[in-house]
């Protein structure tokens, strides 16, 4: 019963963190308009989420973060918002040790996120 408890639980997370990275709301001329993430988008920016993965592998987390919103406070296009979301995502399968060997915290990827989702319009997620 255990073993069933804890797939139901991880299926659980999963299927909350797959929704919270599908589906946003955003207001466009004054209503409501659904955007939907997918992976083909952000692939779109390939040279960017190289050098934000290079950035994140070598422990430089908020050194990655500054350059995603250097480059989307410059161009807030789709695929940047898309390589934002992959970004915020990775940055959620961390744990918690290795967040905080890297200065960073699960509250600044929320935070960070919201602010990124904020500039783009996104006024709701999930």
């Amino acid at each position: 019963m255990s073993l069933e408890k804890d797939f139901l639980m991880r299926q659980f997370v999963m299927l909350a963190r797959f929704l919270s990275q599908i589906f946003f709301k955003k207001m466009m001329a004054g209503e409501e308009q659904v955007i939907y993430y997918d992976h083909a988008t952000a692939e779109r920016n390939e040279d960017l989420s190289d050098e934000l993965d290079m950035l994140m592998e070598s422990g430089n987390i908020n050194e990655a973060e500054n350059r995603l919103f250097q480059v989307f406070e410059q161009d807030p296009c789709e695929e940047n918002f898309a390589t934002a979301v992959a970004f915020y995502g990775k940055l959620m399968e961390w744990d918690e040790v290795d967040l905080r060997a890297n200065h960073f915290s699960r509250d600044e990827i929320g935070s960070g996120f919201r602010d990124i989702c904020r500039m783009y319009g996104v006024v709701d997620v999930g």
